[in-house]
């Protein structure tokens, strides 16, 4: 099992469009399962937003983005958001 200095950090998106919709996709349903599947022996902590108005503040502190998103899609300014 992963300890919490070890486990990867990982912000999910899951979204529709226009924000806050489901776009037509069982949005809830899929976070849930992602969720469910990054917690599976402890492997993950997760921080999870709706759209990627601040993918800038919480990529940093991530090692991994997961995203599953009807819309809107990423601007160019956060595009170029980077995670160190």
């Amino acid at each position: 099992m992963a300890t919490p200095s070890t486990a990867a950090r990982v912000h999910l998106v899951a979204g529709g469009f226009p924000r806050g919709s489901s776009a037509g996709h069982d949005i809830d349903f899929v976070c849930l399962r992602i969720l469910e599947l990054l917690q599976e022996n402890d492997r993950a902590t997760a921080s999870v937003a709706s759209d990627f108005a601040d993918i800038g503040t919480w990529l940093p502190e991530r090692s991994l983005l997961v995203t599953y998103a009807a819309g809107p899609f990423l601007g160019d300014a956060q595009a170029g958001a980077r995670s160190y």
